[in-house]
């Protein structure tokens, strides 16, 4: 069995994959309330894109173990595959299949595209924003995961299986100010980017938005050049990108205290307890301190409320974000 050195390591990576998830949980959660009907029909229309996938052969599982609805998604909103990961292995006949719908998905469903004009898809892949968490399942897992670390002594070895069930979707990084595209050059495949010098671009986006790019290129030109092509520079490219975001460089919202990784996904909870199923705030800060401490719940009550507040706060400037970003592409508001 292979095994990581330190039970630290998965405290490390549940912590970064919390952090990561959060920004687009926020995110979801701020397109729903300005644009629900447009995210119900992106729901509809993904209904069409798997049934365009089951038409060209791919079962079920096919469509779910090789994100076809992701590279879908990545073709019709980018025109190219933004959301590739290395070391990925395709059978044959789904790359025929991927190979196939590079031609005809971008143009395609020309009746739904106005959807993808949306405030929320110019910081967010249409395909992120389709695939929120069940925040109960992620808390749930969260908790049995922490509890695996305090069992662990400080020098024990960590089992790979520990790391099971950690999947939480990480967002890749969009920003409307800085354009990826690809295309062929002379029959050969090129990537390249744009960015607008107007742009509203902190040091942050900036960064953020440039080390992704470096990972996308890398993961790009690993599959085009294949297996005997895959040098250095291609290795060195995606070891100096995983080890900046191993650091937390690439998290909107960084968690700094790891007592509240827990809170900060039941402060999420909350929320939905409160906009989503309208309940009152009292009662919905009360379920959540019972499900953080169910042994205690009174004395939660005053940390869950503090982190409902942060994720409100977080969820209301995304709002913001998205209606400004909006109204400087569109000339229009949003309601």
């Amino acid at each position: 069995m292979t095994e990581a050195k330190y039970p630290d390591s998965l405290y490390s990576y549940l912590h970064n994959s919390v952090s990561k998830a959060l920004s687009l949980e926020y995110g979801i959660r701020a397109s729903n309330q300005i644009n629900e009907q447009e995210m119900n029909e992106l729901k509809e229309w993904e209904v069409l894109l798997r049934e365009y996938w089951q038409a060209a052969g791919a079962s079920e599982d096919e469509i779910l173990d090789s994100n076809l609805l992701e590279y879908a998604w990545d073709l019709i909103q980018f025109g190219y595959p933004l959301g590739e990961t290395h070391g990925k292995w395709l059978h044959p006949e789904i790359a025929a299949l991927r190979a196939k719908a590079l031609y005809e998905l971008p143009g395609a469903y020309i009746e739904q595209r106005h959807l993808l004009n949306i405030p929320a898809a110019r910081f967010f892949r249409i395909a992120d924003l389709m695939a929120g968490a069940d925040i109960d399942s992620m808390i749930k897992t969260v908790v049995d995961k922490l509890g695996a670390v305090r069992k662990l002594e400080k020098k024990s070895v960590t089992s790979l299986d520990q790391y099971s069930g950690i999947t939480f979707r990480a967002p890749v990084t969009v920003h409307p100010a800085f354009h990826q595209s690809g295309t062929l050059r002379n029959g050969r495949p090129s990537v390249s980017i744009s960015v607008e010098l107007d742009g509203d671009l902190d040091e942050a986006d900036w960064e953020r938005a440039f080390k992704n790019f470096q990972y996308r290129y890398a993961v790009l030109r690993e599959a085009a050049l294949g297996q005997s092509e895959r040098g250095s520079v291609t290795r060195k490219l995606i070891q100096s990108f995983l080890e900046w975001d191993y650091k937390g460089a690439n998290y909107e919202y960084p968690i700094t205290n790891h007592k509240q990784i827990v809170p900060s996904l039941i402060g999420l909870k909350v929320w939905d307890l409160r906009n989503v199923d309208k309940r009152k705030v009292v009662d919905a800060v009360a379920a959540g301190a019972r499900i953080y401490n169910p042994k205690d719940d009174t004395g939660s009550v005053s940390n869950i409320q503090d982190m409902y507040k942060l994720a409100s706060k977080r969820i209301n400037a995304k709002i913001d974000k998205f209606r400004t970003a909006h109204s400087k592409y569109t000339g229009r508001k949003v309601e």
